[in-house]
């Protein structure tokens, strides 16, 4: 699997949270007692970035791990508006903007867009006790921030073209416009938008922004060698995960490795592949139709090969916060660490790779890899994750504009 998790809207539906001081204050007090809220576990341990820079490129100003971290921030009341996003493409994408209730209407605040995962499900659902999108409805609780999130074509409400239907530069259409929606709004500061990529979103990140300056990137669960072998390594791991013998594993990858080569390189759908090559139907576990892959159409996953994003990603001047949880299995470490030091190479000390303990792709914790598994997405949120982002966003959002 390449993301397991991904495994009504009202038009102005208004809820109430709870949720935070501004990332750009830097005010960080004790959760109120009475809460419920348990005090933050300490921050894991960053992992230094590989590749140190060549000497002779800049220093990222103020780099935003450069101060002790501060208390997790309270929630606070937030409003979350209900609306409509034209993609450009034929398409009214739902959307949802959660805003600190406290805020004034005139004060430009810090904003987040969400650049979401690869499957079908929601990224703003009424009610969700999946660990992503607790970790989201907590951010917007607790980060000071405008957080925007858009719906895929055919998810939410969203009208037109079906998500099962939706390549991804139709997809990526829609981030884009969800950017320029947060810099055309009166109340977020255009100096202090970062980008939230989670998953698939991780990796494509940086051709939502399109060179367009931004205050920084936050991404989790991502990849930035090729889809190819993405797909290999990621059916590796799940293999080993689910109990083939090595010997097993590596019969296997000799299969996998040609199907998804006649797939992905060859531009065929995958019953154009088993047409041609019958012998390759048992490494086959997708969709039924043998036209789709995890609920997304195959020129979906073709046009993710065509992708460059080592160049994308070397392209990145702004700040990066690279994310990886230790029992994520659908993603490498590996992928990770090569996003931290192709930023770093260009600029050093840009980006800051951290490896949180006992995490999985979905931001839950877990008490073994195996367990992670089994359990992708649900249990119990990994605290830490949040303290970091929290503490990393509110030094960024310091930076960010000369601040």
């Amino acid at each position: 699997m390449a993301d397991a998790r991904r495994l009504p809207l009202i038009l102005l539906a208004t809820l109430v949270l709870a949720v935070p001081p501004a990332i750009a204050s830097g005010a960080a007090p004790a959760p109120p007692a009475g809460t419920g809220a348990s005090a933050p576990p300490a921050a894991p341990a960053a992992a230094p970035s590989p590749a140190a820079p060549p000497a002779g490129k800049p220093a990222a100003p103020s780099p935003p791990d450069a101060e002790a971290p501060e208390a997790l921030p309270p929630p606070m009341p937030i409003e979350v508006t209900r609306g409509w996003l034209d993609n450009g493409r034929g398409d009214r994408l739902r959307t949802a903007i959660s805003r600190p209730r406290r805020a004034a209407r005139a004060e430009k605040l810090p904003a987040i867009l969400v650049v979401g995962w690869l499957s079908c499900d929601p990224v703003a659902p009424a009610k969700s006790d999946e660990t992503d999108i607790v970790m989201l409805d907590e951010l917007a609780a607790r980060s000071g921030a405008v957080m925007l999130r858009v719906e895929k074509p055919g998810v939410g409400g969203s009208q037109g073209t079906a998500c099962a239907d939706a390549d991804f530069q139709r997809e990526l259409a829609g981030y884009r416009a969800g950017l320029r929606l947060l810099e055309s709004m009166a109340g977020v500061d255009r100096t202090k938008i970062f980008l939230l990529g989670i998953s698939n979103g991780a990796a494509v990140a940086p051709l939502v922004a399109a060179g367009e300056p931004v205050a920084g990137y936050v991404i989790a669960g991502g990849w930035v060698k090729t889809w190819f072998e993405h797909m290999l390594e990621n059916e590796r791991r799940r293999l080993r995960l689910a109990g083939s013998t090595p010997g097993e594993v590596n019969d296997r990858l000799k299969l996998v490795a040609q199907f998804y080569d006649l797939y992905l390189n060859g531009g065929k759908t995958p019953g154009e592949v088993l047409q041609q090559r019958p012998d390759l139907a048992p490494v086959w576990e997708g969709d039924k139709d043998l036209a789709h892959q995890y609920g997304r159409p195959a020129a979906y996953f073709i046009q993710l090969q065509q992708l460059n994003l080592a160049a994308a990603w070397s392209g990145v001047r702004a700040p990066v916060l690279v994310i990886h949880g230790e029992f994520d299995w659908i993603m490498s470490r590996e992928d990770h660490e090569m996003i931290a030091a192709l930023v770093n190479r260009q600029q050093a000390g840009a980006a800051r790779f951290v490896e949180v303990p006992q995490m999985d792709h979905l931001f839950g914790r877990h008490d073994s890899a195996a367990e992670a598994f089994h359990k992708l997405g649900h249990g119990e949120l990994a605290g830490d994750v949040m303290e970091l982002i929290l503490d990393w966003l509110r030094l960024a959002g310091k930076t960010a504009g000369g601040a």
